[in-house]
């Protein structure tokens, strides 16, 4: 058998599509719903009819070894990121993951952060451009974890004047220590920044440049409150003071260690400014200092 090129006349084509996998083979179901109304149609090629379904058939039965529908998650938020599905301002945690819509970064431009916990968690970041979701940025294999609701913290972390993208995570139980995930703007995707989960409660002193963290256990006895500087959009621990606090033991001893310089030393704290670092760090969290001055050391 020799191939030949012919040339045909344009013709249009109808039919039913059903969507159906190997483990779901719905080919007898088509044919019964299809064969029925195909008188009609006007100026009918049988010959065609029988050619299309044939080839159908053998493709369903050898070919397809997935479900051709979309998996729930993929279903799930391909469905939140139709236009005409999202309000503006939208953001959502679900079973599936999170979802947060609108002009969040950026006052003229419609960005989407998505989440997906699969058997891999991906964090996306897309941007709507004529009304189409395009993505500018995905990480695979992120540690986000599904056992605690996130919110998404949009601020520029990093002092350049660009807002990045914080994603609270998880909030333990007793001293209500929040961990973070950083993506920092770089142009128009983002980089990950790993050192950023260490630091609980982080506090953005934009006065200062700096980011300061804080941990705590045994109900707020032992504290740590810590200083970070960014170098080259690297995340640099600076210091940190570490504070015993049990009244009725040894009493109050703190410790202040300069990294940079490797040095330690012991300073004096009362109670009220312990009070003080739990009431701004714990108890009245805010991400971004107001005061513009942070809790000194």
């Amino acid at each position: 058998m020799k191939p030949r090129i012919e040339n045909l006349i344009s013709k249009k084509l109808v039919g039913i599509q059903p969507t159906m996998s190997l483990a779901n083979n719905r080919t007898s179901e088509l044919w019964k719903t299809f064969m029925p109304k195909r008188r009609e149609i006007a100026n009918l090629n049988n010959d065609l009819i029988r050619f299309l379904l044939t080839t159908l058939a053998i493709t369903v039965l050898v070919g397809c070894h997935k479900p051709t529908k979309l998996p729930p998650i993929e279903e799930h938020f391909n469905n939140q990121l139709r236009k005409e599905n999202s309000p503006a301002n939208f953001e959502e945690n679900t079973e599936f993951g999170f979802i947060k819509v609108g002009n969040f970064l950026n006052a003229d431009i419609q960005n989407a952060i998505v989440i997906r916990f699969d058997s891999t968690t991906t964090f996306s970041v897309y941007e709507l451009k004529n009304d189409q979701w395009e993505p500018i940025y995905e990480q695979k294999d992120s540690t986000l974890s599904k056992a605690h609701s996130m919110e998404a913290y949009i601020e520029d972390y990093n002092f350049d004047g660009i807002k990045d993208i914080g994603i609270r995570n998880e909030i333990s139980n007793g001293a209500a220590i929040m961990s973070f995930h950083l993506w920092l703007a770089e142009g128009k995707t983002y980089r990950y920044v790993p050192e950023f989960e260490v630091i609980g409660n982080p506090i953005i002193v934009k006065h200062r440049q700096k980011i300061q963290g804080f941990r705590a256990c045994c109900v707020f006895s032992e504290l740590t409150l810590a200083d970070y500087q960014w170098d080259h959009n690297k995340l640099i621990n600076t210091s940190v003071l570490e504070i015993s606090n049990y009244p009725s033991g040894i009493g109050i001893e703190a410790n202040l260690k300069n990294l940079q310089t490797q040095t330690e030393s012991k300073i004096d704290i009362s109670e009220n400014e312990i009070a003080e670092i739990i009431d701004m760090y714990s108890t009245h969290w805010q991400l971004v200092d107001t005061t513009n001055e942070g809790m000194s050391k």
